[in-house]
């Protein structure tokens, strides 16, 4: 084995962006790429916008835009990929556009401290993995609004966890879309920082 580059050196969180960025070394050396470019490129790369990209650090929590996680598929990689370094408190809901949320249950279980439910099929989520969560003893909350529920997901949270907004629904019950829902959370996320008195600047 050989040792290339600390993961968190990469901006990118998460397990899975980690075997992500090992499969793209591989494809890329096998056709003679020199390596040292690419660690430094995966050094710089950030990642695509609202896919489990980090906001800030308030107060030893790490919060998390996901607001590209418009599905159930979506959001199990998110949780499993940041769920695998630390405890999460996963903000979840919004148009489900029908689809069956049982899959999260068990991923939840595992790595959720905390789950606030926002949007029209908050109900429908709950109702799809609150057994579960029940049983493993992760907190389950409701909010009204996307800022509420930051506020509801930071107080569950607790020093070394992760707040990740990846709702596994659509935006349109509340939003206009992803990216306005994503602004909604930055936003309220840059607030909860000033009453913490946090600089994100800093990066702290």
């Amino acid at each position: 084995f050989q040792r290339l580059m600390p993961v968190d050196a990469l901006r990118i969180r998460g397990r899975h962006n980690a075997a992500n960025a090992l499969a793209a070394l591989a494809l890329a050396t096998s056709t003679g790429a020199a390596l040292g470019p690419m660690l430094h490129g995966l050094r710089e790369y950030r990642g695509e916008p609202h896919r489990v990209e980090p906001v800030a650090i308030i107060d030893e929590v790490e919060y998390f835009d996901d607001s590209k996680g418009t599905n159930v598929g979506a959001t199990l990689a998110a949780v499993r990929g940041l769920g695998a370094e630390r405890r999460l408190v996963v903000i979840l809901g919004g148009d489900g556009k029908g689809q069956d949320f049982t899959p999260l249950a068990d991923p939840l279980a595992r790595h959720a401290r905390a789950v606030v439910y926002i949007g029209r099929d908050a109900a429908l989520l709950r109702a799809a993995v609150g057994a579960a969560l029940d049983g493993a003893g992760v907190a389950q909350l409701d909010a009204a609004t996307l800022p509420d529920a930051v506020q509801v997901a930071a107080g569950q949270a607790r020093s070394g966890d992760a707040v990740l907004m990846s709702p596994a629904c659509a935006s349109l019950d509340m939003f206009d879309n992803y990216v306005q829902r994503a602004r909604v959370f930055v936003e309220a996320v840059h607030a909860l920082a000033l009453e913490h008195g946090v600089s994100l600047e800093s990066g702290q």
